[in-house]
């Protein structure tokens, strides 16, 4: 008899199950397949070679260790193996430089496409306002938050809730009264 357990998000199940079970953070064979070859290759220099680079899927298992557990990056266990907090950080920010996660997303969908596993039966839209304090430049006066910088964020799914397309807008121009869109991201 096993006893049973709160796994969250999956219900109860039994412990057996849950302790076997992969860990969202670690990155089967299959995905990475298609994930390496999307990843910038950064030579080395002969002349300064300095300490050699970690491992491009250990850091991706700590970018999303962290981004699954919601801890600070400072705050990554080096016990993990996943590199330091901003090891994984400056790499997550250069692989949104080198366009990796667009390439990504739009690999997946033409391998869902291909599969004929996309339902344009029906789709969903939604958005929301995010508020920049820091400011940046996909940002602007929010109409409705008393002129305070952010930015507009919407999404496209398909029926199943698949991530079909996103685009991140500047807030309202006060003086034009028109979306200010030279920052569209659409991915």
């Amino acid at each position: 008899m096993s006893v049973l357990v709160d796994s969250g998000r999956k219900g109860c199940e039994p412990a057996e199950t849950r302790k076997n079970a992969a860990k969202p953070w670690e990155i089967d064979d299959g995905l990475w397949a298609r994930i390496e070859p999307l990843l910038p290759a950064v030579p080395r220099n002969p002349r300064h070679p300095g300490r050699k680079r970690l491992d491009p899927r250990k850091v991706l298992c700590g970018i999303l260790f962290v981004l699954y557990t919601g801890i600070r990056w400072e705050f990554l266990p080096q016990e993990l193996g996943f590199g330091s907090g901003m090891t994984c950080w400056r790499r997550l920010r250069d692989w949104n430089e080198a366009g990796v996660w667009k390439k990504l997303h739009e690999l997946l969908l033409s391998e869902l496409c291909a599969a004929d596993l996309l339902d344009f039966s029906r789709a969903a839209v939604d958005s929301s306002h995010i508020r920049a304090m820091k400011g940046g430049p996909a940002t602007g006066p929010s109409p409705v938050d008393r002129g305070k910088t952010g930015s507009k964020h919407h999404v496209i799914v398909d029926a199943h809730g698949i991530p079909l397309a996103t685009i991140t807008w500047c807030l309202l121009d006060r003086k034009s009264t028109r979306l200010n869109s030279s920052h569209a991201n659409i991915s």
